[in-house]
């Protein structure tokens, strides 16, 4: 047994008096909607260089600051937010993606992106998922991705639905319902081999794993038992 670990264990003990280090949990706070002043649901999370919180809420976008909480409402339902590393919070919404930026009182204000678009790809339902690659930054719904790169868009159209998306290791990549995950780049979808066999499950998730491969979550349903 290593005795710096031992050591360290005598010490959690004699300095926290507890029964059990296998009964410890770390410490949670958990704050009701009643104390932030948001809506019921929060999305994502991101933080700023500051280390200030940012949350996607359905009220807007709720602001940590390490003391209060400040909500702005721009009357949408954020579903997304994300830090650019700079001044501006991107967030996605229903029909709409912009991004918040500070005034020189520091009060957040939106700024919408979307606005600029053609009629034809107004509709483009919510936007769930925003990525940083290369420089550009990626907003990805159901059946579009707009890609922002120096404040000019280009967009990208997926005939399946994608229903979860993934940045890793610079490589985005897409599951598409009914046909497989596929590696985005350019206008193109490269289909990822044998992947359009679990085409018909539900992927939730793709995360990196081992030697460059992809570990996929899938939702798994349950029909309730006859009664």
């Amino acid at each position: 047994r290593d005795r710096s670990v031992s050591r360290g264990l005598g010490d959690v003990y004699k300095r926290q008096h507890i029964y059990s280090i296998k009964n410890w949990l770390p410490y949670i706070n958990n704050i009701s909607r009643m104390e932030y002043g948001g809506g019921t649901q929060n999305w994502t999370i991101t933080r700023d260089n500051n280390g200030w919180i940012y949350a996607a809420n359905n009220s807007g976008l709720l602001q940590f600051d390490g003391y209060s909480w400040h909500l702005f409402s721009n009357g949408m339902i954020i579903r997304t937010a994300y830090h650019d590393g700079k001044e501006r919070i991107y967030v996605g919404a229903f029909n709409n993606f912009g991004y918040f930026s500070p005034d020189e009182k520091g009060a957040m204000h939106y700024h919408s992106l979307s606005d600029s678009l053609e009629d034809k790809y107004r509709n483009f339902s919510d936007v769930w998922d925003i990525y940083c690659i290369d420089h550009s930054i990626y907003f990805v719904s159901y059946n579009h991705i707009f890609k922002l790169t120096n404040d000019e868009i280009t967009v990208i159209q997926s005939k399946e639905r994608m229903l979860c998306s993934a940045n890793i290791n610079g490589n985005l990549y897409v599951f598409k319902e009914n046909a497989g995950v596929f590696l985005q780049t350019g206008q193109l979808f490269i289909p990822l081999a044998s992947t359009e066999k679990i085409s018909n499950y539900h992927i939730s998730e793709i995360l990196p794993y081992q030697d460059q491969k992809l570990l996929l979550i899938c939702l798994l349903y349950t029909s309730p038992s006859p009664r």
